[in-house]
């Protein structure tokens, strides 16, 4: 009985009302189940599983190639406007490299073997392609098709972002949901600054 009228008396020197505490409580209730609740082990599994392949745990896949990487950027093809050059054909979008150190698939691919090894040197090869004499970083090859694609542009440092989301095909076969390529200007000169893959 004494601990019942303590307990009243608690509550009544909250100074809040019956609506107001419930909403609280109400609150309090729906942000726990919100949560997202992994069975024991399977984030730190999923964690491993994309690490093990060069992702977070969000599926992003990460490929630097600015100023603090080994390429110290890539400089790529710009218009009479001065903007990067996208070509696109096939369900592909080309961006043509113009750096002298990396004319073809062969002089790319041996130099990140040399700096990387040769695995991320194959990695590569996913990502670039000769065509007509000219290497290309390329988005689309080998039916990972994209469906439509956007630029963003930012000032400060310039900096262009174009964003590709692939075909659902591409999602079925490969489970890539969009590339992103950022580009970054430096003394009037476009470079290849990284390169983000979102997967499943």
């Amino acid at each position: 009985m004494f601990v019942a009228a303590l307990v009243i008396i608690l509550l009544l020197s909250c100074g809040c009302d019956e609506g107001k505490c419930g909403e609280d409580i109400l609150e309090v209730s729906s942000a726990v189940s919100s949560e997202q609740v992994y069975p024991v082990g399977s984030y730190e599994r999923r964690a491993a599983e994309f690490a093990a392949s060069g992702a977070d745990i969000t599926g992003r896949e990460v490929t630097d190639f600015g100023e603090e990487s080994i390429f110290g950027g890539i400089q790529v093809e710009s218009d009479d406007n001065g903007e990067p050059v996208c070509t696109e054909s096939d369900g592909a979008l080309r961006f043509r490299i113009t750096d002298k150190r990396f004319i073809s698939i062969g002089s790319l691919t041996a130099f990140v073997k040399k700096h990387s090894g040769t695995a991320e040197a194959e990695r590569m090869r996913v990502f670039f392609r000769e065509r007509e004499g000219a290497l290309y970083l390329t988005l689309g090859e080998d039916g990972r098709n994209v469906k439509y694609w956007r630029r963003y542009y930012m000032n400060d440092p310039v900096r262009l972002t174009v964003q590709a989301v692939h075909s659902d095909a591409c999602r079925r076969k490969y489970g890539v949901l969009r590339s992103d390529v950022c580009f970054v200007q430096e003394d009037g000169v476009w470079k290849l600054d990284r390169l983000t893959v979102t997967k499943e």
